[in-house]
């Protein structure tokens, strides 16, 4: 069992990841602490299950960026390794605690839970579930993992849109305002880290330097009134 990502690349085609159920829990549990303003509640809740759950390339981008920069500053290796450490002694709570499930099946005359009967075995059930269901011991997680979520990530890019309007010039020197040109772009949309370089003013030339990756496309439109 496990989860199976599949992603879209403008120059290599179909993307594909996958990592078994003991170990996305974990990265997907880290996603939707340190992530959860980059993606939709619903998005967050049904990242923990197989359920064709989309997630745009731009926002695919954002999770990569964020993801690295924890990578980067110690973040997932502190969370990691506090995360770890509990994982352990829950290792050996449930092995203390199947122990003593064991004995208490033989106790009732039985080897295994499945030779139990009508009450008994459902007793046994409920204590194996909570015994196994209740706890990360099963789940795992280490730095490696995260980091190959994060590269599947940025692989997965898609077109990148940068939207901006036209900064205008104005020539006053006569007392009157008269238009004189533009002076540069504004952007109001950004969808990737490319807002960090550009949430600027910039002008036409710098636009078009952004312009040059074939992932990128940069329309200029009128300023909406919102802005």
């Amino acid at each position: 069992m496990g989860f199976d990502l599949i992603g879209q690349n403008k120059e290599k085609g179909e993307t594909y990841f996958r990592q078994n159920v003991w170990g996305w829990r974990p990265i997907w549990s880290f996603v939707t602490r340190f992530c959860d303003d980059l993606l939709s509640a619903e998005q967050l809740k049904r990242g923990n299950y197989n359920d064709f759950v989309e997630i745009k390339g731009s926002e695919s981008i954002m999770l990569a960026t964020r993801l690295q920069a924890l990578i980067d500053d110690g973040t997932v290796k502190d969370s990691t390794d506090v995360y770890e450490k509990k994982r352990n002694k829950e290792v050996k709570a449930e092995e203390i605690l199947m122990k003593a499930l064991d004995q208490w099946t033989k106790d009732q005359g039985a080897t295994c839970g499945n030779e139990l009967k009508d009450e008994n075995y459902e007793l046994w059930q409920v204590m194996y579930e909570k015994i196994k269901y209740n706890s990360n011991a099963s789940y795992p997680m280490n730095v490696e993992n995260i980091q190959e979520f994060a590269d599947y990530c940025k692989e997965s890019e898609q077109e990148v849109y940068i939207k901006a309007y036209p900064v205008n010039e104005w020539d006053t020197s006569s007392g009157k305002p008269v238009h004189s040109g533009i002076k540069g772009y504004m952007p109001i949309q950004v969808t990737n880290t490319l807002m960090i370089e550009i949430n600027k003013m910039i002008g036409k030339e710098e636009a078009q330097n952004y312009v040059d990756d074939p992932k990128v496309a940069f329309s200029v439109v009128a300023k909406p009134k919102y802005v």
